[in-house]
């Protein structure tokens, strides 16, 4: 099979944009990578995630929330949209890929709402929908598209639980403004390791003072975090790969007749001389080369999932995520260290409903911007407990 390099990749046509545009409104059912929320699938996604909170693992303490037992992470939904088809099932998973064959898709937005945590045991019924595109031209003069895409999580009644909104940029080169000499892999010093381990050593602390934490303990302009993430690392990548999933975990001949039926989905490792998944591009440093990085990167779920690590132990036991919105300016790769960080923002009471408004930044060691959201946490009020 011939592919045609990324920097080679045919220009998008108005022909191409009109088939994607036929396309708007279609929707899919996904098969997940779970499909329901088992103790072990949660702990496995957190665990992937570097997230002990006990709301995901200990069930006395999980018994004693408003819970009232095990929960998943906010973002454990993802796992529900990337599974592995097995010979018997419709593999519908790569079609949104296959609707601009060769042409390579950046993640650069998603926006988060949730009703409420998923509990132990619930079965989930996940779906995409193409909501959208819109066209736009850059410097190049080369038209690019946003994908926007919407992802429903439902409980086994039919009730939303969660929704994500992601914009996926389909463009066909590498952003101009990313430069492989700005990317390339980096050795860490003894005294940056230390100053690793002591951040680790405060973020424990740091969630479990929260754990009861109400509205009114909440001052504006407050400090959120840091939490520490890395450095990332091959293994790094391939245990998140563990906890979130993937629709292309096939080897051998699977793998072989998986890339035979979506060839859109296949990269030729020319060091190797084989065709591997595209998803081996964050793993293998002579594929992230053919995307503009001199080694392997992190994964857009990666990093917005950090984000909500943040959120979720600001949060305490009680507290809730309602939503997210999450701008992802550029990746972490292999090296390098992601530190996020945030502040209060603001705080309101709508109705009965004890709002924090919350602003969150992922940045490398160079200080540069990887990531930045707003969020908004609800809190318990004092004058509720009391009751």
């Amino acid at each position: 099979m011939r592919r045609t390099p990324l920097a080679d990749a045919i220009s998008l046509s108005d022909a191409d944009v009109e088939s994607l545009r036929r396309q708007v409104g279609r929707t899919i059912p996904l098969k997940g990578w779970h499909e329901a929320a088992t103790a072990d699938a949660i702990w496995h996604f957190a665990a992937a995630v570097g997230d002990d909170n006990p709301l995901w693992f200990d069930r006395e303490h999980a018994g004693k929330t408003r819970w009232g037992g095990l929960v998943a992470p906010p973002t454990y939904f993802y796992t529900c949209e990337r599974g592995l088809p097995t010979p018997l099932d419709e593999d519908l998973t790569e079609i949104r890929d296959d609707l601009l064959p060769n042409v390579p898709s950046v993640w650069i937005r998603s926006s988060w709402k949730w009703q409420r945590l998923l509990r132990v045991g619930e079965r989930v019924r996940s779906t995409w929908e193409l909501a959208g595109i819109r066209v736009v031209t850059g410097r190049s003069r080369q038209p690019s598209v946003h994908q926007i895409e919407q992802f429903t999580h439902r409980d086994a009644g039919g009730e939303i639980i969660a929704e994500e909104i992601r914009d996926i940029l389909r463009r066909p080169a590498v952003a101009e403004s990313i430069t492989p000499d700005a990317l390339a892999p980096r050795r860490l010093s003894a005294s940056e390791t230390a100053a690793i381990a002591e951040r680790y050593a405060l973020e424990a602390g740091r969630r479990e003072r929260n754990q009861n934490l109400c509205w009114e303990d909440v001052d504006v302009g407050t400090s959120l975090g840091p939490i520490t993430k890395g450095p990332l690392t091959l293994m790094n990548l391939v245990s998140w790969l563990l906890g979130w999933g993937s629709p292309m975990a096939y080897s051998n001949r699977l793998l072989w007749e998986y890339l035979q039926a979506h060839p859109s989905a296949a990269v030729l490792d020319q060091s190797l001389g084989v065709l591997e998944p595209r998803e081996a591009r964050h793993l293998v440093p002579d594929l992230a080369r053919e995307v503009g990085f001199l080694g392997g990167y992190d994964f857009g779920a990666q990093r917005i999932t950090w984000i909500v690590h943040l959120l979720t132990d600001f949060a305490g036991a009680n507290g809730f995520v309602s939503d997210v919105d999450v701008k992802l300016r550029r990746p972490n790769v292999v090296g390098s260290v992601a530190l996020i960080q945030g502040h209060i923002a603001g705080k309101e009471l709508s109705g009965d409903v004890a709002c924090v408004n919350c602003a969150i930044t992922v940045v490398n060691e160079s200080d540069e911007v990887l990531a930045d959201s707003t969020a908004t946490v609800i809190l318990p009020r004092k004058e509720a407990r009391a009751q």
